[in-house]
C-alpha cells in the first residue's frame, strides 16, 4: 500500500529476488494478491515489456485521484474492423488500471473516423460505476471512414469543459497515427498540454509513431499496442487478480442476480475496477455480505470501510467502548493507559509525579515507584509527627516519629495519587511575644523545636533578666521571658517669658522620648543669647537621661514686624478744572499694630508729600505707607494707586470758519490757517482728514482736525470747503435720490432711487441765476420765479390703493342747441369710442366706466350771459321744446366732457409704458413718474379722439380749446398723494394736515410717515429745520466757550476772558489787570491777581504759597520755585533774589536735635539722627521700653532711654524678676532640720527629737 493507496504494479512480488528498477524485466501483479491474499496462496506472475511497464507506472499515479478522462478512439479504414477490438480490450485495461467511480474516476468515450460519434458522456452526468461503464463499453461497434484526428481531440476538449474544476483532465487517444491531411493533430495537442491536459497515446495498426510522440504529454504516456493477444492476458489475468478496494452502491437487484438477497448491514455493490457485483457488508460489519452473514465488530475491534475483508484489531492497550466501531479513532486506550490510536500514538502505561521525602521524613520504599498501581508509604524523623503534633501527647511522652503512617498513597488511572498530601509536622513552642518597649530576634517565626530567641530592649530602656531562651524537642522553652525598664529625665525649669508644654514637663520627672517645649509670646523668637541665633526650643528625653539642648542659654526675642491697618484703596479723582493737578486730595490714614506697642506709619513715596491735603498731577502715583519698630523691623508696604484723571479734552483757540470760493477753474488751490489749542495734559495728537490742496467743484468737502491728548479726550475743529462756478446756495442731494447738472452746475435737476419718490413735484430744472447788481446768485425756475428751496427729499412710495382720474375736453361752439335725448346720446357715444381705445385696458369692470361718470356742461364765454347747463347723472332740461326745435339760442359757448374714472387697484399700465416714448427718456421722465406719465398721455388721447368724434357729430363748427387731467389718489396716515403714488413724508419732515411739514430748528425727525419731530437732546440744536438724524443736533457752545453761530464748533476763551452762559457768539473780558491764567474760563470769579515774586501756585494765580527753604522765585505768575544748588540754601522762605541763596549750617545756628541726636546739614534744611531710644522729627521723644509683663511675678517696670529695670516684690530677684530667691541658703534651721523653701519665706521639718520653728 503506497501512501495509503492499493498500488497495481510492483517488481518485487515474484522471482528469487528484488528485481532492479532498472531492470528489464517487470512483472505484473494483482494488487489483491500481493497485498491481502491468504498465505498458502499462489502467487501467478507474468512478464511485461519496458515499455508497457513504463506505461502502466505512469498511469498508475491517477488510480486514486478524482480524474474526467475522455478516451477517442480511432475507428478510420486504416485501423481496421480486425484491430479495433484491441483498442476495446486496451480501452478496459486502462480502466482496470484507474478507480471508475463517481467520487474518482468519470468517463466518456468517444470514437471517430470521418467524423465523432460520442457513445456516452459520464463527466457531465456525474459519474458512473465500472459495472455501467463495462456494459456501456461493450455496445460500441466499428463504423470505418477517414482519420480525423485534431477534430476529435477538439471534441474531446469540449467535453472536458464540463468536468469538475478540481480534477485531472485526462485524454486516452487510441489511433494508428494516421491522421488525415487537415486534421493534424499535433496543434490542438500542444494547446491542450498548454492547459493541462494529459494526453496518452496509444499506437495501434500500421502506426505512425511520430505522429503520437508529438501528440502524448511525454514517452512515459506512450504504448504500442502491437501484440493484441498479449494484452488480451494481461485484461483477463489483471480481471482475475482485482483487488477491490472500492465499492459503488447499485441497485439490489444486480446481486439478487449473482449471490442472492444481500444481509440487512450490507449492500450491493459494483467493484470500481473489477466491474463485478457483490453483497459488501458496511462499515463496522465483517462477513461474506449475503443475508444474514454480516456481523458486527467485536469490542476491541474496528472495519473503516464498506468491503469484504475482516474486522480489525484495535492496537495493543485499546479498545472501544461498543461493537461496530467503523474508525480507528474510537479505539480508545484502556484505562492506567494513555496514548491516540486514530492519530498512531501507541498506548502506553500512565506516570503519577514522582513522590520526593517530606520534610522531616521519608518515602517507603525509598525510592517509592510512580506506574500506575505503585504505592508508596512514609515516616516521620525524630522531632517530627505525621500530618500534625499533638502537643499533648508529646508533653505527655508519646513521641509519634520513626513508624509508618500505615496509609499508603496509590497511583491512579487519572495520574493522582490517591490519598492527601503526606506532611511531617515539626513540633513546636508556645508561640513567645517580644516584652513591652523590647523586641525579640528569634531563629525561626514558627518557634520550632531548636529555635532560639535573644531579647532586646528598645533604646531608652534597661533590660532586666536573661536575653536568651531556647525551644526543646519535647516543646517547652528552656529559660524565662526578661522584661524591659523605661529610662528618665528630670522636670524642666521655665521663667515667665517663656513657656513649657505641656505642663507635666516642668512638674515631673519625664520617661525616655519625651518631647517638651519651650516658647514665646506671639511675636517673640526664642533665640540662643551666645550664638545669636533663633532655636526651635524643643527638648527631647534622651537615653542618657539627660535633655537634648539643655546647653543652650535661651531667651525670647521680638521678631514679629509691625502690621499696617485700614491700607486705603485705589483712589481716582478728576483734574481740577483748567489744571494740570488735582484739587486737594485727602485720605484716612492707615494705623500700625505690633507686639511691642511702639510702632506708626509713615507716608515714604512719593517723597515730596509732605503733608496732607495735596496737589498731584494728572496721572498715576504709587502711594507707600510703611511702619517700624524698635527692633527696626519693618512692616510690609502699604500700598494704593492714586490716579488723577484728565477729563478734560484739548481745548480749541481757534478753528477756521467755513470756506466758500468761487472760480471759474474746476479746480482751485485752497489753503487755511492751522486750528489752535492748548491742553492741561501736555501733549497732543493732531489727526487731519483732509489736507490743504487742490478741491473742486461739487458738494461741500469737509475738514475733520481730531486732537487727542494723552488720556484719550478728544476735541475737533470742523469746517466745510465749498468751490463753485457761480454763487448759488449749495444744495445736498435729496435724500434716496441723486443730483445731476451740466458741466458748469448751472443747470440741475433731482431724481429719485427706485422704489422711492418725492412727496411733492419739484422743478423740472433749476437755474442758477445772477442777481442784478449783486455779487450773488440765487437758483430759479426756467419760468423765472424763485423756486421752493431746499428741494424736496425722497421717500418709500407705493401704489395707492384707491385713484380716481378724472379728463376733461373744452370746445369752443356757437350754439348748445340740442335735447336731452341728443345729450344721453352724446354721452353713451362719448363713452363707447373711450372704452374702445382704453377699455381693455381701464374698464375691466362695468361699474367703473359708465355713461353715469360721463358729464357735460355747456357755458357762454360772455359775461354778461349766465346760461350755464350741466349734464351728470341728472340732467336737467336747460331748452325748451321749442327753443330746440327753432335750433336754440346762438352766440359763444364753451362746451365741456369731462369723464370720472376709478381705477381698478390691479390695473396694469406695462402696455401703456411700452407705446410711451417719453417714458423711455428718464431726463424726461423721472422712474418713479413713468407708469403715471404714461396712463395720463394715454387717457387725454383717448379723452381727444372720444370727444373729438362725439362733438362733430353734433357741433360742426366746434373747435377744441384744451383738455385737463386730474389724479387724486387715497393715501393713509404719514403719506401724501403723488399721482397714483402714495409717498410716505420723508426722513426730516412730519405729517400734518395732509401734507408734510419740516421739522423745525432743534428738532428731528429720523424716519419716514413720522407725525412728529423728537427734540434734539440736552444743550443741543440744529443749524437748519428739516434735520433727519440726532447726528445733526450739534451743542450750543459750553460756558467757557464761542462761536459765529453759537454752535459747535466751538472757540474756548482766551485767558484774557470768559464766558458763562451757553450758546454765545463772543467772550467776556476780564477787568484790567485780571486774569484766568488758562483758556476756557466759565466764571468772572476765575479772573484773579497773578502770583508775587517769591511765590507760586498751580496755575500762578492766587492764592498763592511762599517758596520753602532752599528756593527762590524771582518772577509774577510762576507755578514753582527755582532750587538754590550747589549746596546752597536760604535762611527764610518766600525767597526772591537767587542771591539769597548762601552757604548756610542749620545745625549750627539753629541746633535743632535733642537729647545728643546728631544733627546732619542738607540743601533744604537739616536731619536728625536717632540715638537707640529715641524718635521723632528732633529726636524729642523716648521710646517706651516697658512692654506688658515684661516684669514677672508682679515685678514694676522703669523705663530708661533704650533700656529697663524692673523693681521685684519681696522673694524674687533677677533682670526680669524671674528667679524665686532661696530662703533656705543661709541655712536657718539648727540640729539636722530639712529646710523647705517658700517665696520670701522658708519651713525647717525638725529631725526626731527636736522641735520649733
Amino acid at each position: 500500500e503506497r501512501n495509503g493507496v492499493s498500488g497495481i504494479w510492483t517488481s518485487a512480488m515474484c522471482g528469487p529476488r528484488r528485481s532492479s528498477p532498472l531492470g528489464v524485466q517487470r512483472l505484473l501483479v494483482s494488487a489483491l494478491l500481493a497485498l491481502s491474499l491468504a498465505p498458502r496462496s499462489v502467487v501467478r506472475c507474468l512478464q511485461l515489456t519496458d515499455e508497457l511497464q513504463r506505461f502502466v507506472t505512469t498511469l498508475e499515479r491517477y488510480a486514486r485521484t478524482r480524474n474526467d478522462i475522455v478516451f477517442v478512439l480511432d475507428e478510420s479504414g486504416s485501423i481496421g474492423e480486425d484491430n479495433f477490438p484491441a483498442e476495446m480490450e486496451f480501452t478496459q485495461l486502462t480502466a482496470r488500471l484507474l478507480t471508475v467511480s463517481p467520487d474518482f474516476s468519470r468517463i466518456a468515450v468517444v470514437t471517430y473516423g470521418s467524423d465523432n460519434k460520442l457513445h456516452f458522456d459520464h463527466i457531465s452526468g456525474g459519474g458512473s460505476s465500472m459495472c455501467g461503464f463495462l456494459s456501456e463499453i461493450e455496445k460500441i461497434g466499428y463504423r470505418g471512414g477517414g482519420t480525423k484526428t485534431r477534430e476529435a481531440l477538439e471534441y474531446a476538449d469540449r467535453l472536458l469543459q464540463n468536468g469538475r474544476y478540481e480534477a485531472n483532465r485526462i485524454i486516452v487517444l487510441i489511433s494508428d497515427g494516421q491522421a488525415n491531411d487537415g486534421s493534424k493533430p499535433q496543434g490542438i495537442a500542444r494547446a491542450l498540454r498548454g492547459k493541462g491536459v494529459i494526453i496518452f497515446a496509444v499506437g495501434v495498426a500500421g502506426i505512425n509513431r511520430a505522429e503520437l510522440e508529438e501528440v502524448a504529454t511525454s514517452p512515459a504516456h506512450i504504448y504500442m499496442l502491437t501484440n493484441f493477444p498479449y494484452i488480451k492476458e494481461v485484461n483477463l489475468d489483471l480481471r482475475k487478480d482485482i483487488r477491490e478496494n472500492q465499492w459503488d452502491s447499485v441497485d439490489a437487484s444486480k446481486c439478487r442476480d449473482q449471490s442472492g438477497s444481500c444481509d440487512v448491514n450490507a449492500i450491493c455493490g459494483c467493484g470500481a475496477r473489477g466491474g463485478d457485483y457483490r453483497c459488501i457488508c458496511k462499515e463496522g460489519y465483517e462477513g461474506a455480505g449475503t443475508n444474514g452473514t454480516c456481523r458486527r465488530c467485536k469490542r476491541g475491534e474496528y472495519k473503516k470501510e464498506i468491503g469484504s475483508e475482516n474486522c480489525k484489531v484495535c492496537p495493543d492497550h485499546s479498545t472501544t467502548s461498543d461493537e461496530g466501531a467503523n474508525s480507528l479513532d474510537q479505539c480508545l486506550c484502556i484505562p492506567g493507559y494513555e496514548g491516540n490510536p486514530g492519530s498512531n500514538v501507541p498506548c502506553r502505561p500512565i506516570k503519577c509525579a514522582k513522590l520526593s521525602d517530606p520534610p522531616g521524613g521519608s518515602t517507603l520504599p525509598h525510592p517509592c515507584g510512580n506506574t500506575f498501581g505503585n504505592e508508596c508509604d512514609f515516616k516521620c524523623n525524630e522531632g517530627y509527627c505525621p500530618y500534625s503534633c499533638n502537643m499533648t501527647q508529646v508533653l505527655a511522652g508519646k513521641l509519634p516519629w520513626n513508624s509508618k503512617s500505615g496509609v499508603p498513597r496509590v497511583c491512579q488511572a487519572n495520574k493522582q495519587w490517591s490519598g492527601g498530601q503526606f506532611i511531617c509536622d515539626k513540633v513546636r513552642c508556645p508561640a513567645l511575644n517580644a516584652p513591652s518597649n523590647g523586641n525579640m530576634n528569634c531563629s525561626s517565626d514558627t518557634f520550632e523545636f531548636g529555635t532560639t530567641c535573644v531579647v532586646g530592649c528598645s533604646v531608652g530602656h534597661n533590660l532586666v533578666g536573661n536575653p536568651s531562651l531556647t525551644c526543646a524537642t519535647n516543646g517547652t522553652w528552656i529559660g524565662q521571658l526578661p522584661r524591659c525598664e523605661v529610662v528618665t529625665c528630670p522636670h524642666l525649669k521655665r521663667n515667665k517669658r517663656m513657656r513649657v508644654s505641656p505642663p507635666e514637663c516642668q512638674n515631673e520627672t519625664m520617661p525616655y522620648g519625651s518631647i517638651c517645649t519651650y516658647t514665646c509670646a506671639k511675636g517673640w523668637r526664642l533665640v540662643d543669647t551666645r550664638r545669636k541665633i533663633a532655636v526651635d526650643g524643643t527638648r527631647k528625653c534622651l537615653e542618657n537621661g539627660k535633655w537634648q539642648g539643655a546647653d543652650e542659654q535661651i531667651t525670647c526675642q521680638d521678631v514679629e514686624p509691625p502690621v499696617i491697618k485700614n491700607c486705603p484703596e485705589d483712589i481716582e479723582v478728576n483734574n481740577a478744572p483748567h489744571s494740570q493737578f488735582s484739587a486737594p486730595v485727602k485720605w484716612d490714614e492707615p494705623s500700625a499694630e505690633d507686639n511691642s506697642k511702639r510702632a506708626s506709619a509713615k507716608l515714604i513715596s512719593p517723597n515730596y508729600v509732605t503733608a496732607l491735603p495735596w496737589e498731584f498731577s494728572i496721572g498715576e502715583h504709587l502711594i507707600q505707607y510703611v511702619a517700624r519698630d524698635d527692633a527696626g523691623q519693618e512692616s510690609k508696604p502699604c500700598s494704593f494707586k492714586l490716579t488723577v484723571r484728565d477729563v478734560e479734552p484739548p481745548t480749541l483757540t481757534s478753528c477756521p470758519e467755513d470756506i466758500i470760493l468761487f472760480s471759474a477753474a474746476q479746480k482751485v488751490n485752497v489753503t487755511w490757517k492751522e486750528p489752535t489749542f492748548t491742553d492741561n495734559g501736555g501733549d497732543v495728537t493732531v489727526t487731519l482728514d483732509r489736507p490743504p490742496g487742490r478741491f473742486t467743484w461739487g458738494p461741500p468737502s469737509v475738514v475733520n482736525y481730531t486732537l487727542r491728548d494723552a488720556s484719550g479726550n478728544t476735541a475737533c475743529c470742523t469746517f466745510k470747503v465749498i468751490v463753485k462756478p457761480y454763487k448759488c446756495p449749495y444744495l445736498r442731494a435729496p435724500r434716496n435720490g441723486y443730483v445731476t447738472c451740466d458741466a458748469d452746475e448751472q443747470h440741475c435737476s433731482v431724481y429719485c432711487d427706485d422704489g422711492y419718490s418725492f412727496p411733492t413735484k419739484p422743478e423740472p430744472i433749476y437755474r442758477c441765476k445772477q442777481r442784478a447788481n449783486k455779487n450773488t446768485a440765487e437758483w430759479f425756475t426756467f419760468s423765472g420765479r424763485k423756486a421752493r428751496l431746499p428741494w424736496p427729499d425722497c421717500a418709500a412710495s407705493t401704489r395707492s390703493p384707491r385713484v380716481n382720474i378724472t379728463v376733461g375736453a373744452t370746445y369752443k361752439t356757437n350754439s348748445c342747441q340740442m335735447s336731452e335725448e341728443r345729450m344721453k346720446a352724446l354721452k353713451a357715444r362719448f363713452l363707447e369710442v373711450f372704452i374702445k381705445k382704453m377699455g381693455h385696458i381701464l374698464c375691466k369692470r362695468n361699474h367703473t366706466c359708465s355713461v353715469e361718470n360721463v358729464s357735460l356742461r355747456c357755458e357762454s364765454t360772455n359775461s354778461s350771459r349766465s346760461a350755464t347747463a350741466t349734464y351728470g347723472q341728472r340732467v336737467k332740461r336747460w331748452l325748451t321744446k321749442r327753443q330746440a326745435e327753432d335750433g336754440g339760442e346762438e352766440g359763444d359757448f364753451n362746451l365741456s366732457f369731462s369723464f370720472d374714472l376709478p381705477l381698478d387697484t390691479d390695473f396694469n399700465a406695462t402696455e401703456l409704458i411700452d407705446s410711451c416714448e417719453d417714458c423711455k427718456n428718464s431726463s424726461l421722465v423721472p422712474p418713479s413718474a413713468v407708469e403715471e406719465t404714461a396712463l395720463t398721455q394715454a387717457v387725454e388721447q383717448a379723452l381727444r379722439e372720444a370727444s373729438n368724434e362725439t362733438v362733430a357729430q353734433t357741433f360742426t363748427n366746434a373747435t377744441l380749446v384744451g383738455t385737463t387731467h386730474a389724479i387724486k389718489a387715497t393715501c393713509g396716515r404719514g403719506q401724501v398723494p403723488n399721482g397714483l403714488l402714495c409717498v410716505n413724508c420723508p426722513i426730516g419732515t412730519y405729517y400734518y394736515n395732509s401734507s408734510c411739514v419740516s421739522c423745525p430748528i432743534g428738532t428731528y425727525s429720523d424716519r419716514e410717515a413720522s407725525e412728529t419731530c423728537d427734540r434734539c437732546p440736552g444743550n443741543k440744536t440744529t443749524l437748519d429745520g428739516r434735520a433727519g438724524s440726532v447726528s445733526e443736533c450739534l451743542d450750543l457752545c459750553a460756558p467757557g466757550t464761542w462761536s459765529t453761530t453759537g454752535k459747535e464748533p466751538c472757540t474756548a476763551c482766551d485767558p484774557r476772558s470768559y464766558q458763562d452762559e451757553v450758546g454765545q457768539l463772543s467772550c467776556k473780558a476780564c477787568p484790567p489787570g485780571l486774569s484766568t491764567g488758562y483758556w476756557g474760563a466759565e466764571s468772572s470769579s476765575e479772573c484773579q491777581g497773578v502770583c508775587s515774586p517769591g511765590m507760586y501756585s498751580l496755575n500762578g494765580l492766587a492764592p498763592c504759597k511762599l517758596c520753602p527753604v532752599g528756593e527762590y522765585q524771582p518772577a509774577a505768575n510762576q507755578t514753582s520755585c527755582l532750587k538754590c544748588g550747589g549746596g546752597l540754601g536760604t535762611r527764610n522762605t518766600g525767597t526772591v533774589d537767587k542771591s539769597d541763596c548762601v552757604a548756610i549750617s542749620y545745625c549750627n545756628e539753629m541746633q535743632p536735635c535733642a537729647n545728643g541726636s546728631t544733627c546732619v546739614d542738607e540743601a533744604t534744611g537739616y536731619r536728625c539722627v536717632c540715638p537707640e531710644g529715641l524718635r521723632g522729627p528732633r529726636c524729642e521723644e523716648n521710646v517706651d521700653d516697658c512692654e506688658q509683663d515684661i516684669c514677672h511675678h508682679g515685678g514694676t517696670c522703669v523705663d530708661g532711654v533704650n533700656t529697663f529695670s524692673c523693681l521685684c516684690p519681696p522673694g524674687y530677684t533677677g533682670t526680669n524678676c524671674e528667679t524665686n530667691i532661696n530662703d533656705c541658703a543661709s541655712g536657718p534651721c539648727f540640729n539636722g532640720a530639712t529646710c523647705i523653701d517658700g517665696i520670701d519665706k522658708f519651713a525647717c521639718k525638725c529631725a526626731k527629737g527636736f522641735t520649733g520653728k
